[in-house]
């Protein structure tokens, strides 16, 4: 006769043995158990808004980059990087102690990827056959006071001038000081040379961006055709923001700087000069005389004052003047931002991310000899000059002359709107402010009182 676990499953054809039904119980107990239980953790992870992942065995190395305000020292950004060192890809986890603050993104590259890079960078490094010059250990060490010097200055103007960082519309606390902000798309990284730099222009960058990409392997553009290509070239050389972080953390970060006002008058000549340019010049109009009053005289007056204005633009085919230019750049609701004339705080952030090499165009001759041999260049690429505005045996123009041609001319609401924006990069990198005011004439030797000072 059929069993009783036989008559319960409905199999009447089925003879199983009496000493077999506990086991049978056992058996379907354990099924059914382990059936809800796979349903339990599957509803708390769909409650949980988690789904399980398989657990890997994999160990990894932590390592921390903060990001700290400049004066209080508060913590701003916390990122932590996990990198694989065996078994299974992990991500990055990212933390934030400022719930205001967005996240910085998380960073995603596996260990694996950057050996690759690595091996690739090695092959082609070897085939240069590179080699070292005689650098004696005591002219690095002076090299590397020096930056370090430039670094702690840095530090101590950020803290007088009270500079904050922002992301967004938050800023890291209350204050009436600069506000600075990290734009990933304003760095380019090399990992396989482990440097990271804030390449400005009219500072040496098309020289040093066209070394990097062809360090690198990438194609450099030709800048005859194109004069602005090779910037739009390093797009290949920028990182994701969830992988900049870790960079500027561990890397050789580098930043290059000049003269304020040599910069600013090499843009000028470059980009404004020896070309008309209608649209800013009618901005200018706007900024200068404003809308037309309701008086009947006072439309008239502002109408001879432009139609006069106009006239003088004429004579010299549309091309704004320098004190044109700098109204347009600093003045009104919207100021015509450029990466070419941007102040050096305000594109790179040298209060908030610490560069290891600050380097001058006045000491380009040991700083950029420092450079190629901390990234191992030597007689491989030589320092190139790609975008020379003068003949290499032509001397720079001096700054007496400078003063006198752009900023003598200048009203003083147009010197009042430079002092605010470049001031702070005089300060920041050692360049004479107070003697450049007094060079230009808008402040007498010995006025201590001049609101430019």
């Amino acid at each position: 006769m059929p069993s009783n676990v036989a008559k319960y499953l409905k199999f009447p054809y089925v003879r199983v043995p009496k000493r077999a039904n506990i086991l049978i119980l056992l058996l379907l107990l354990l099924v059914s158990a382990a059936t809800l239980s796979i349903l339990f953790i599957s509803h708390m992870h769909v409650k949980n808004g988690t789904k399980p992942k398989r657990q890997t065995a994999v160990l990894v190395q932590e390592s921390q980059f903060m990001l700290r305000d400049n004066k209080t020292g508060r913590l701003v950004w916390d990122m932590k990087e996990m990198k694989r060192l065996h078994g299974t890809r992990r991500p990055v986890h990212t933390t934030s102690r400022i719930p205001a603050m967005a996240k910085i993104v998380q960073n995603k590259r596996s260990m694996g990827a950057e050996q690759t890079n690595q091996v690739k960078f090695d092959k082609y490094f070897k085939m240069a056959d590179p080699r070292l010059p005689p650098l004696s250990p005591s002219w690095l060490a002076e090299r590397e006071a020096v930056f370090e010097q430039r670094s702690n200055r840095i530090a101590n103007v950020c803290r007088a001038y009270d500079v904050r960082i922002g992301r967004g519309n938050v800023t890291s606390r209350p204050g009436v000081g600069p506000v600075e902000r990290i734009n990933g798309d304003h760095f380019v990284s090399v990992p396989a040379l482990n440097v990271t730099a804030c390449l400005l222009a009219k500072v040496a960058s098309t020289s040093l961006l066209s070394t990097l990409l062809r360090v690198t392997g990438k194609e450099v553009p030709q800048l005859e055709g194109n004069r602005t290509s090779l910037h739009a070239a390093a797009g290949a050389l920028r990182l994701p923001p969830s992988q900049l972080g870790a960079m500027l953390h561990r890397s050789l970060t580098v930043l290059l700087v000049r003269h304020p006002l040599r910069r600013l008058v090499a843009a000028y000549r470059d980009k404004i000069a020896g070309r008309p340019n209608w649209p800013m010049l009618h901005h200018f109009e706007f900024l200068k005389f404003g809308s037309a009053p309701k008086s009947q005289l006072g439309r008239e007056l502002r109408d001879a004052e432009m139609q006069e204005h106009r006239r003088e633009a004429l004579s010299r085919d549309g091309v704004p003047t320098f004190g044109e230019f700098l109204a347009v750049a600093l003045l009104g609701d919207r100021p015509l931002r450029d990466a070419h004339w941007a102040p050096y705080w305000r594109y790179c952030a040298p209060c908030h991310v610490r560069y290891r090499m600050v380097g001058q165009l006045e000491t380009a001759g040991d700083d950029l000899r420092y450079l190629w041999h901390a990234l191992r260049l030597y007689y491989w690429v030589q320092i190139p000059w790609l975008h020379r505005s003068r003949p290499e045996q032509q001397p720079e123009e001096g700054l007496q002359s400078l003063a006198d041609t752009y900023l003598r001319p200048l009203e003083r609401p147009i010197m009042m709107a430079f002092k605010r924006e470049y001031k702070l990069d005089f300060d920041l990198f050692g360049y004479d402010w107070a003697g450049l005011m007094r060079m230009s004439g808008h402040c007498v030797i010995g006025d201590t009182g001049c609101d430019l000072l």
